[in-house]
């Protein structure tokens, strides 16, 4: 009965801790060093846009985190945006939206790339690649 009472003991902590599988998305998440490689105007057709800037152009930092709930998404935090993007086991991603959104992928090396795209009826519309680095 001795040593029965000890293998009850280990047996029922290991049946009653909660198994969580492999989240792919961590490894994904922490801080970045964003550029962006160039910007494409399509159209400028509301010239009171002050000139159709886009001002996520350039060098910037952001973030990458999961999002909370079972539904495989990330955010990427940019200084002036926050994307919310659907990861796939492939690390590829893209946002599901009307009028604008990204598309990308991560890779084993900590980069990310992704393509945002804007548009709109009777307004501007314009497109930028993005390279990002993590740096933790």
């Amino acid at each position: 009965m001795k040593k029965l009472i000890p293998w009850l003991f280990i047996t029922g902590f290991f049946v009653s801790c909660e198994k969580q599988p492999f989240d792919y998305r961590l490894k994904y998440v922490g801080n970045y060093d964003f550029t962006s490689t160039s910007v494409n105007y399509l159209a400028c057709v509301d010239s009171s846009y002050n000139g159709c800037e886009v001002t996520s152009y350039g060098s910037f930092k952001g973030e990458v985190r999961i999002s909370s709930g079972d539904d495989n998404g990330l955010f990427i935090e940019t200084p002036n945006t926050s994307y919310f993007v659907r990861l796939y086991k492939s690390g590829s991603f893209k946002s599901e939206g009307d009028y604008s959104g990204i598309q990308g992928n991560f890779n084993e090396y900590g980069e990310v790339y992704y393509y945002f795209f804007s548009h709109g009826m009777m307004s501007w519309t314009y497109s930028y690649s993005v390279e990002g680095k993590k740096t933790q």
